[in-house]
């Protein structure tokens, strides 16, 4: 089109020259010229066209070329995203022996490898490879019965549960391989397995946890089921500290504690496999135990005397039995779960009655006659039950605190049955109350210090009291702290009502106490120490303090006396 453009120019210009000077132009052909102008516009016009059309051609040649690499390298990723899948589920199908272990509950009676703690009622699986080969570990689990085991503590463990059913096949062949590596597992590391529950980071804060509604019921469950061993503040004493510190320290996390809270250790309940959490309340007391602690509420001198009731005055009580039975004979019951008391005739093996008294009601104590009975309430509710009447009947009640264990009353000569003592966990406090009436006469502290550390213990709770028959005065065991505080409450009579303490350093953590035969020696369990202390009530002093070997609860009086009898 150019080309065309610049002959018809040149064609009118050497026209205008040719007017210019007079003179004739020669013939042009113009039609001729524009036609072939319009040949050569078009022929150039087809090949640009086809240089554009090649052009693209390339192009979309070249796009497809890439589109299919892309596909073929998008299937590859797939095929590889897959293989990644399919191995990981391959993994996680895998029995993990540490998760069987906890299931199993086998740190109750064995030491295992990677496992801080364990118990001694078994043998020592630490080292089990060095012993024996994996059949039989895999034979001892399967049918205890079978196996003969050299080592146990009592000779043959027949004690030892089946473990197939409660583990699968796989689940007990990957303990075995475990045992027998040591606490090695196949990804080579020492211990890695038990290793790899505990993660050094923060527990999550508690509005990331639980809700408000499931706070408060898990505060509950604590209560009820919990703070006993672990206390309030969760600090521990019989159990574990599990404040959510602690745990984080420890590396302990959602998984884990779930699995403890289901299948137990050591000496705490299978809560779960007992059936008497839900799972849903698993999952959600181990969220809570995760979550900060709560402040407890506090409960003052105030507080007890407004929760006081005298239901029968002393002067409208019988003056002597009434009833037709051997009251002397009586049998008080504590019914925990449903917080009564049932009394029961000794002679005529008849229940004669079943009275409210606190909420899980935890021990009944007598008065020395034998008149009363005292019955206090883990809530803290002191209960006074009169047997003289033709039924036994609940005469006075008072709430001394919001979490108590034990009670008893004086017993020596010329203040039987004035006073009671009430031991509370919370607040930690003594409370004394008249015998007869269980009106508040004094609320006594007992947070103090630990005998050892010399840290402070908010919470130092009260747990056996006894009364001594040499003097007037209570034997009392102040749990985290590991002392027996002698009592006396001789000078109760005068103002401001002094009671005389002498405090004893023994061990931790003081639990359940009573007598020997003789009544001269109360034994007490240290449940952290593994020891029974032995105090002489006669003379006031501290006997000794014996190596039981394992976790005592209640007393191994047996022990105590053979020990007794040799010294």
């Amino acid at each position: 089109m150019k080309r065309v453009f610049i002959m018809l120019t040149l064609l009118l210009i050497l026209g205008a020259l040719v007017a210019c000077s007079g003179q004739q132009a020669p013939a042009v052909d113009i039609a001729a010229t524009v036609s072939a102008a319009k040949e050569d516009a078009q022929a150039t016009a087809d090949s640009a066209i086809k240089s554009v059309q090649a052009t693209a051609q390339a192009a979309v040649q070249a796009a497809e070329e890439k589109a299919d690499a892309a596909m073929k390298e998008a299937a590859a990723a797939k095929e590889e995203a897959q293989k990644a899948s399919e191995m990981a589920q391959s993994e996680e199908a895998k029995a993990d022996p540490v998760a069987a272990i906890q299931k199993a509950g086998c740190t109750a009676c064995h030491m295992v490898p990677g496992f801080d703690e364990g118990g001694n009622l078994g043998p020592d699986l630490t080292d089990i490879a060095s012993r024996e080969d994996k059949d039989y570990v895999v034979e001892s689990m399967v049918d205890p019965e079978a196996v003969k085991v050299k080592d146990c503590p009592a000779g043959p463990c027949t004690a030892m549960p089946p473990m197939l059913g409660t583990l699968t096949e796989d689940e007990i062949n990957a303990v075995a391989d475990y045992l027998m590596s040591g606490g090695k597992t196949a990804a080579g590391g020492d211990n890695a397995t038990a290793e790899a529950g505990k993660q050094e980071t923060a527990p999550p804060a508690q509005e990331a946890l639980l809700s408000d509604d499931e706070f408060e019921q898990a505060k509950g469950i604590f209560f009820d089921r919990c703070a006993g061993c672990h206390g309030v503040l969760r600090k521990g004493a019989t159990g574990k500290n599990i404040t959510p510190e602690a745990l984080a320290e420890r590396g302990r996390d959602l998984n884990f504690i779930t699995n403890i809270i289901t299948n137990g250790f050591g000496g705490m309940p299978a809560w779960g496999n007992l059936g008497i959490l839900s799972p849903d309340e698993v999952d959600l007391m181990a969220r809570y135990v995760l979550s900060p602690v709560p402040e407890p509420p506090e409960w003052v001198f105030e507080d007890i005397k407004d929760s006081w009731t005298l239901h029968m005055p002393v002067e409208d009580r019988p003056t002597e039995p009434v009833t037709d039975r051997n009251w002397e004979n009586y049998f008080g019951v504590i019914l925990r779960d449903v917080g009564k008391a049932a009394i029961i005739d000794g002679d005529k093996k008849e229940m004669i009655t079943v009275l409210p008294t606190g909420y899980a009601s935890h021990i009944l104590r007598s008065s020395k006659d034998g008149r009363y009975f005292y019955v206090i309430g883990r809530d803290g509710k002191l209960s006074l039950i009169d047997l003289w009447p033709e039924e036994p009947t609940v005469v006075a009640e008072v709430r001394t605190c919001l979490d108590a264990r034990s009670v008893d009353t004086s017993k020596f000569e010329g203040f039987e049955g004035k006073y009671a003592l009430v031991g509370c966990y919370w607040p930690s406090a003594m409370v004394v109350v008249d015998g007869q009436t269980l009106e508040p006469l004094k609320m006594v502290s007992t947070q103090g210090y630990d005998r050892s550390k010399g840290e402070f213990l908010r919470e130092n709770r009260v747990a056996a009291i006894v009364s001594s028959h040499f003097s007037p005065e209570w034997i009392v065991n102040i749990k985290e702290a590991g002392q027996i505080w002698l009592v006396n409450y001789a000078d109760m009579v005068k103002n401001g009502r002094p009671l005389g303490v002498k405090m004893i350093d023994t061990e931790r953590f003081l639990h359940d106490g009573g007598w020997d035969g003789s009544k001269r020696y109360f034994m007490e369990a240290a449940n952290a120490s593994k020891k029974v202390v032995v105090i002489d009530a006669k003379e006031g002093e501290y006997v000794a303090s014996i190596d039981v070997g394992d976790k005592p609860h209640l007393l191994l009086v047996q022990l105590v006396l053979v020990y007794l009898q040799a010294h």
